[in-house]
């Protein structure tokens, strides 16, 4: 079964539209199992691959993101006043080599409706061909 971790802050508008959409997204795929998680309590996931809703500031529409993609827009420096998600991502895949993360990025300014359709377009292309 996939799982998909879930980010967002549902007090913050333009970072709550991933968990605003999840029980939406649960409805519509239910062979996959989606967690909200708090970025600030992250752990090594026990999967080889790591797929992530988040919101990416940005973006005009919801777009697949890769790790590699990730990387190369993280400053050269980074220290805690910079510490985010991407930051916190960057680091967990230097521990892990071998862990691949996937991040559905859903714009901060887009629509419920606009979201889950580009996020399950995604899902759906993912679960024909991977599951």
């Amino acid at each position: 079964m996939m799982k998909i971790s879930v980010f967002g802050n549902k007090d913050y508008t333009p970072d709550s539209i991933p968990l605003k959409i999840m029980p939406k997204l649960s409805a519509f795929f239910p062979a996959i199992t989606f967690i909200a998680q708090d970025p600030n309590e992250l752990t090594l996931p026990t999967e080889k691959e790591w797929w992530i809703i988040d919101t990416v500031v940005g973006l005009k529409s919801v777009k697949l993101i890769e790790m590699d993609d990730l990387k190369k827009n993280l400053p050269d420096q980074v220290s805690m006043h910079s510490f985010d998600l991407g930051t916190h991502l960057f680091w967990i895949s230097k521990l892990d080599k071998n862990l691949k993360i996937h991040i559905i990025g859903v714009p901060p300014e887009i629509s419920e409706d606009k979201a889950i359709n580009g996020v399950g377009a995604i899902l759906e292309t993912i679960q024909k061909t991977q599951y």
